[in-house]
């Protein structure tokens, strides 16, 4: 267990990962209609032959859309292809992890103890079909080729993780900044501790930055040709510039808002916060143990890896404050789990070198403690495979598993749904509203969907009003609103769809902000004047033009 982690030992626990997130009703449960919103009617534009940007606005990078669509050629377009696809890259990110810890681990030991607590602390069990997927696993990609070449030196390595970080960077900006920014970093520190000389240092610049512009080049041509390189910009500042100004979680939140607050909740444990800081002392000792090593004179090339990981984790970590309360934190952990125990594999180690054993006696029981007693009690309350088998030796109904269990649910088979199991509320909503705008309307026919009804697009097969099918993301441009306005005025679409009320937590979050109230009223203002209400579902309200 002290040998150098094999290529037997990733295989081994990437089937552990695949064996622990098993769930086979993923399909059953409550379609999440804002974020899946997000991305399926730009999808369906797409599978049209619209271009993003120029005819209709995307919330992050343009893989996010093509990706998918190019699956849904060839599996159908429905919801549950995009879900399984969520699914498939959540799965993904964990086995990169896996695969990128092997190449910085030097005991298979300590591979075998991180294994179970990455799995067990960042899998999103709750957005796994929805929120995240391939995005994160490009970018955990991207730094795994960089941890090859700073460890053996090949530049093809390098020029890999361009292509990674230039797929990352088009899938989210955010994400792709992440792994230029942890990449760049490695290799400029080379150059400052004299490790490569200049020539070097630019000919692994030209091999990273040939490997992005192979990707990133094309398609800016592409987006150019098509007149949507500046409404690409546009969108993509927009979102960068106003996104936490118009969409604040923070306003109905007490977590850290600020750099002051965050250090306070660090230092003090009392806090509520503090569970959230935590991480921040792992980057602590990180950035510690690179001076140690610097002013011994044994930080080499490889460490160079370690280095790129730590700032690509620090900037997820530091991301992910704009909502720390949700799954951004769960992915942000990923590779600071990582780096949790390269630093725990490097104390063992050294308290081996000087044949210490009561120092490594202390480490091995730390560290076997830690993993083996956080994970088995993480998975049995987040885990589906791992409760089976619990449920199954304890004689317990494994019926009580299923999502929902005890709630009134039907089985919904749609054209582009596929074959899922919702709440009955839900599949009423997507039944009776399908049912009416296919008697009402023909293909081709816009229709608007209000607030946060984009999915529906989707679900009907029905083209939106403009350029924003999610009528809330008009409200991060000004002009984006009136244009909105306009277009809804200039399409005069036969059918409007609002929801009864909007949640709590949506006049909480987004009416804090006075000028979001304002655009709110502006479209239901209009479709008051308008339209008139001539059916209801559970939750929905269908409006007909007067």
């Amino acid at each position: 267990m002290f040998n150098k982690p094999a290529l037997k030992d990733f295989l081994f626990l990437s089937l552990f990962v695949i064996l622990i997130t098993l769930h086979p009703y993923f399909l059953h449960g409550e379609i999440n209609q804002f974020e899946l919103g997000i991305y399926l009617p730009g999808i369906s534009a797409v599978l049209d032959g619209q271009i993003p940007y120029r005819d209709f606005f995307h919330l992050r990078g343009p893989f996010e859309l093509y990706i998918p669509a190019g699956l849904m050629r060839v599996l159908g377009e429905k919801i549950s292809v995009m879900e399984g696809f969520f699914y498939f890259g959540t799965v993904v990110t964990l086995i990169l992890c896996v695969l990128a810890a092997k190449e910085i681990y030097r005991t298979r030991f300590v591979l075998y103890l991180m294994a179970p607590v990455l799995i067990g602390r960042t899998f999103p069990r709750v957005v796994f079909t929805f929120w995240g997927g391939m995005r994160f696993a490009l970018g955990i990609l991207a730094v795994y080729f960089a941890v090859k070449h700073f460890k053996d030196g090949q530049k093809r390595w390098l020029f890999a993780a361009g292509i990674a970080s230039g797929c990352a960077a088009l899938t989210s900006v955010e994400i792709g900044v992440c792994a230029v920014v942890g990449i760049i970093s490695g290799i400029s520190l080379s150059l400052l501790l004299k490790i490569k000389n200049g020539k070097e240092i630019r000919s692994l610049f030209l091999n990273y930055l040939s490997g992005i512009a192979i990707v990133v080049g094309p398609f800016l041509l592409y987006l150019q040709w098509n007149h949507a390189f500046l409404p690409y910009i546009e969108a993509t500042w927009s979102v960068v510039s106003h996104m936490q100004h118009v969409f604040n979680i923070n306003m109905v939140s007490n977590t850290p808002a600020s750099l002051g607050d965050a250090v306070l909740s660090m230092i003090n444990p009392t806090s509520e916060n503090f569970k959230y800081m935590t991480p921040a002392y792992l980057y602590v000792f990180t950035g510690g143990y690179f001076i140690y090593r610097i002013r011994q004179g044994r930080f080499d090339y490889e460490k160079l890896g370690i280095l790129a990981l730590a700032v690509y984790g620090f900037m997820m970590y530091v991301s992910a404050f704009r909502n720390i309360e949700a799954a951004q934190l769960e992915m942000a952990l990923q590779p600071e789990k990582i780096l949790l125990f390269f630093l725990m594999e490097e104390i063992y180690l050294y308290f081996k070198a000087f044949n210490r054993v009561l120092g490594i006696g202390l480490i091995s029981f730390v560290l076997m403690a830690s993993s083996i007693g956080y994970s088995v009690e993480r998975f049995n309350r987040r885990f589906w495979s791992f409760k089976y088998v619990h449920y199954k030796f304890s004689g317990r109904n494994t019926r009580e598993l299923q999502p929902l269990h005890g709630q009134p649910l039907a089985e919904l088979e749609m054209a582009r749904v596929g074959r899922m199991v919702v709440p009955k509320w839900q599949a009423e909503d997507f039944k009776m509203v399908a049912q009416f705008i296919q008697e009402e309307t023909s293909p081709g026919d816009p229709v608007l969907m209000f607030h946060e009804l984009a999915i529906y697009h989707f679900i009907v097969d029905r083209p939106f009003v403009g350029r924003f099918p999610m009528g809330i993301f008009a409200w991060l441009n000004d002009r984006w609103h009136k244009e909105f306005i306009v277009d809804l005025q200039r399409t005069k679409p036969k059918i409007a769809v609002v929801a009864k009320a909007p949640p709590s937590w949506f006049e909480d979050i987004y009416f804090k902000v006075p000028g979001n109230r304002l655009k709110y009223d502006d479209v239901l203002d209009y479709i008051h004047a308008h339209y008139t209400a001539v059916q209801e579902t559970p939750s929905l309200i269908i409006y007909k033009r007067k």
